[in-house]
């Protein structure tokens, strides 16, 4: 009993001391806690912050992927691997050629523009140089023609007056080929204006090509007559 006595003696004179002591332990402690919460806090908001970002930028790069855009074309003619192809937007014709196996011996890309960006459903025809000769031929007929028929009085006074149809390419050992034939080289046919042209090109690019020469009566405005007349020059 003596013990506790002494005990109770000595809370009772240092009560003031021990309270401010419990009073400051408890602010410590309360203010340790504070910290930490403060701090965790900060920890998980950054952390949050980073996920946010890590996310944002996953989805710009899934944006950057899905932006891509591609087109497809159809090239024929003197190449290695004609078919159809699909490139990137912004690539150009002689990418299109490289994707179709290169070019040919007996390929002439002087009427070509290789640096000319491939568009979707675009046709490229590369023309070998019996092709291109041969259009070559018939463009300078059609400058002598221009030239020499000049007359202001409309009087025709030579036989290069006639009219083109009769004349067309009968000095050129080459036929056309309706097959790769461009729009204009088609337009030098016998009969084959720009329209007729326009069709015999829609027709080989919806139901392929043309097996035999016959066959191109099967395009609209093209009958038997049409036929005779550019037979003798035509190949497929």
């Amino acid at each position: 009993m003596e013990f506790f006595d002494k005990v109770k003696d000595f809370i009772n004179y240092n009560k003031v001391t021990i309270i401010g002591g419990i009073v400051v332990l408890i602010i410590v402690l309360g203010s340790n806690f504070g910290i930490y919460a403060i701090v965790n806090n900060k920890i998980s908001d950054v952390s949050e912050k980073q996920k946010s970002v890590s996310f944002e930028n996953d989805e710009t790069v899934e944006e950057k992927e899905t932006e891509k855009e591609y087109y497809q074309f159809d090239i024929k003619g003197s190449v290695n691997k004609p078919g159809v192809y699909s490139l990137e937007k912004g690539s150009r014709v002689i990418d299109a050629i490289k994707i179709a196996g290169g070019l040919k011996e007996n390929a002439d890309t002087s009427v070509n523009n290789l640096s000319k960006y491939i568009t979707d459903e675009m046709v490229i025809v590369i023309y070998n140089s019996d092709e291109v000769f041969r259009f070559n031929e018939i463009k300078e007929q059609e400058e002598i023609e221009n030239n020499e028929c000049k007359n202001y009085n409309e009087v025709v006074e030579n036989e290069s007056c006639i009219e083109k149809s009769d004349i067309i390419a009968s000095e050129v050992d080459t036929k056309i080929s309706i097959n790769t034939a461009s729009l204009e080289l088609l337009m030098t046919l016998p009969g084959i204006g720009e329209s007729k042209a326009k069709s015999i090109i829609e027709y080989r690019e919806e139901k392929g090509i043309f097996k035999s020469i016959e066959d191109i009566m099967n395009v609209s405005g093209i009958g038997e007559s049409v036929f005779e007349k550019i037979k003798n020059y035509i190949t497929v």
